[in-house]
């Protein structure tokens, strides 16, 4: 999926704003889009620190992956040999993390989604709320809002139901696709 979390499917602030309408009072600030948007991308912002650290751990973990000591052609092997295969191994593996692991590379990964981040905040740029864990900031959302976070999605799965295009077309997509198949 392009998001990082299913609740950020519900980060729509016209959807958002359509679920306050009958619980709000007029002229409240949660009937408005762009102010659920401005409370939105505020609070995302402090999530920014979080989020790179998320997006760099698993960038890092694609590109290094497991560690492997099984050697190749180990059966039959003495006591002595299977330990040189091992430690041969190892020390390989070791090689590959570290080269993996590089500091300056993973100091730049960092400053490089850091910045994006914080350009995609600033600009108000859509693509945040595919990058920003939508879990914590639905609920932080949802707590300033004074409204019960699985409340508030199944108001807000009830309000897009009838909305084309849906916010949650990625999804009803892949299920298509599955039925398909």
């Amino acid at each position: 999926m392009s998001k990082y979390h299913l609740e950020n499917f519900f980060l729509d602030e016209n959807v958002l704003a359509k679920v306050f309408e009958p619980l709000e009072p007029e002229g409240s600030w949660l009937q408005t889009p762009s102010a659920v948007r401005q409370e939105l991308r505020s609070l995302a912002t402090g999530l920014v620190s979080y989020t790179v650290a998320l997006l760099v751990s698993r960038e890092f973990r694609l590109r290094v992956g497991n560690v492997d000591l099984m050697p190749k052609g180990c059966n039959g092997k003495s006591e002595a040999e299977i330990i040189v295969q091992l430690v041969q191994v190892a020390e390989d593996e070791k090689h590959r993390v570290n080269v993996g692991l590089d500091k300056n590379n993973l100091s730049a990964t960092a400053s490089k989604y850091f910045k994006e981040l914080n350009l995609y905040l600033s600009n108000d740029d859509p693509r945040w709320k595919d990058m920003i864990p939508g879990k914590p900031l639905l609920a932080q959302f949802a707590s300033k809002a004074k409204i019960d976070s699985a409340r508030l999605k199944n108001a807000y799965i009830h309000c897009a139901e009838n909305l084309n295009p849906s916010p949650f077309k990625e999804i009803h997509d892949i299920f298509d696709g599955f039925a398909r198949a």
